[in-house]
């Protein structure tokens, strides 16, 4: 498994980030579809458990010209399974990404 950090600056809190950003369903809905032109981004499961953490599972798929030869390979519709759990006390979110093909080569 490989282990990367982002890192960006926003001019907020970080409380304001993650309860007006990341986890507003509206504010993503917007930034995916409408502002980054992706063909799908749903939430398919989101709870919030009794200690405050929260799990999310959302279904993307990015807006993608793929060059014919590589559809031979991978077919039409490129998405991903985003799988990921909020902890509030460390302030973290741990997430898993699965592609929908080519499983074992990415």
């Amino acid at each position: 498994m490989s282990r990367f950090e982002i890192r960006h600056t926003f001019d907020m809190n970080e409380d304001a980030f993650w309860n007006e950003t990341f986890f507003d369903t509206e504010f993503n809905r917007t930034l995916y579809l409408e502002r980054l032109g992706f063909a799908r981004w749903e939430i398919e499961k989101e709870e919030e458990l009794p200690d405050g953490s929260k799990t999310r599972r959302v279904r993307v798929e990015p807006k993608s010209e793929i060059p014919s030869a590589l559809k031979k390979f991978v077919g039409e519709g490129l998405n991903y399974l985003e799988e990921g759990t909020w902890d509030p006390r460390k302030k973290r979110y741990t997430f898993r990404i699965e592609p929908s093909k080519m499983k074992d080569k990415i």
